[in-house]
């Protein structure tokens, strides 16, 4: 069975729940193994090589080489995983894009709560258990999907 490309996201982040239910509603091939970095065991088995602190501040990525993505280029490595998502990662990487779109990331993911209080989320968490409910869930997500189509 080939190895799976392992996330790590911040379970109590309203848009990292939201992103993680995007990509996996995508992901058709099952080759994407989405874990919460709240889990006792995940924290366990990834702070021998990173602190907390460095987890919650970007979104991670284990390739199935064991090399590592992180922040944008770990949403980079996700999409690549997706139906016809190579030539988007390749347009993603593209050295110009790579570089814009980290650095819109890095700022994206220093600010995330504050924007989701300014969008009206609710607060997913409280005290490290999860208060929002997928139905809560997926309508913030479709808030967020009605707000990019009107970008459009």
């Amino acid at each position: 069975m080939a190895r799976k490309l392992e996330v790590y996201y911040d379970g109590s982040c309203g848009f990292c729940l939201i992103a993680r239910d995007r990509f996996g509603d995508l992901d058709r091939f099952h080759r994407i193994l989405f874990r919460d970095l709240n889990d006792i065991g995940t924290q366990a088995e990834l702070s021998v090589r990173f602190g907390r602190s460095v987890l919650e501040s970007q979104m991670h990525a284990k390739m199935p080489n064991g090399s590592w993505r992180v922040g944008y280029f770990a949403v980079a490595e996700i999409v690549r995983q997706l139906p016809y998502g190579s030539l988007v990662a390749r347009v993603m990487l593209f050295p110009p894009l790579a570089e814009l779109g980290n650095a819109v990331y890095r700022w994206f993911a220093s600010n995330r709560r504050e924007i989701a209080d300014l969008l009206g989320m609710p607060p997913p968490c409280n005290e490290g258990a999860c208060l929002i409910e997928d139905k809560d869930r997926r309508r913030a997500g479709s808030f967020i999907h009605r707000l990019a189509a009107m970008g459009k």
